[in-house]
Parts: C-alpha cells; sequence; structure tokens
C-alpha cells in the first residue's frame, strides 16, 4: 500500500487540479525523506470564507491563509511513515500569491501540497530558524525533483 489521496474541490470556485499531480508529488516526497509513506490525505480546496473559518476555529486567527494541515494519526516503524491527515487549500490565496510571484496557480498549489504534506510528517518552520532552513531545503529539493 502506499499513500492514498482524496480530493474535493468546490465546484463553485473553477479550479482544476488533477489527483495525478498529487500523487507524484507524494512519490517525489517520499524519495527525499528516510521512510515509505502509507496512509491516506485527504484535500479540500475551498474559497476564503471557508478557509477563514477553518483558520479562526484551529489557529485562533480570523484571516485567510494558504493552507491548513491536520494531523489524525501518525506511526513510524521499520522504515515505515503511516500517516492520516488533512489538508485544506484556499483557492483565492493560491491566484494571489501566483500574481504576486508571477507563476502558475498550479506551481504554487504544487508548493503548498509539498508544504502541507511535510507538515503532516512533523516538520514545522514556525518551531525555530534551524526547523525553518531544514523544512525549505527539503521543500525545494522535492519541487525540483531532486533527491
Amino acid at each position: 500500500m502506499t499513500l492514498q489521496w482524496e480530493c474535493f474541490i468546490d465546484p463553485r470556485l473553477r479550479w482544476r487540479y488533477a489527483r495525478q499531480r498529487l500523487v507524484v508529488l507524494g512519490e517525489q516526497t517520499q524519495k527525499n525523506i528516510a521512510w515509505s509513506l502509507r496512509g491516506v490525505v485527504s484535500c479540500a480546496f475551498v474559497g476564503d470564507r471557508a478557509m477563514k473559518k477553518h483558520h479562526l476555529m484551529y489557529r485562533g486567527k480570523n484571516k485567510t491563509t494558504d493552507v491548513l494541515s491536520f494531523l489524525y494519526h501518525t506511526q513510524r516503524q521499520r522504515g515505515i511513515q503511516s500517516i492520516d491527515g488533512e489538508l485544506i487549500f484556499s483557492v483565492p490565496e493560491i491566484r494571489r500569491q501566483a500574481r504576486r510571484m508571477r507563476l502558475s496557480p498550479l506551481r504554487v498549489a504544487d508548493r503548498l501540497v509539498v508544504h502541507g504534506l511535510l507538515h503532516l510528517l512533523g516538520y514545522d518552520h514556525e518551531r525555530n530558524a534551524r526547523a525553518a532552513v531544514v523544512m525549505f531545503k527539503l521543500e525545494e529539493r522535492i519541487l525540483m525533483g531532486e533527491k
């Protein structure tokens, strides 16, 4: 069994994100960490109103954000990392970042998928400066397709 992806996209957003992109990013992440990945990650692509509601409820911040990650279960043994979690993305925020960075919205979404997945795996850029450097370097390696 490998990492399984479930995906919900709010149909009002006119957004397409192929499930295969999630699979490829999961595989690329696995190549760059020390464990095999197993489990289920659910993704939801929502609007700003829904994201703001979740951000306030779970992090106490009354504003939208790009991605939220929720880890429901994790277990590591014999080189296998099992995770069950959820990633929630704000499509309007993805589009705003894409405009600011002059990138395609899909490239921004890819970065946020990897970023969220790394959070589910225990990486946390908010812990301290060293942890941030480690996480962002790993994120970059994954997105560049390097090992």
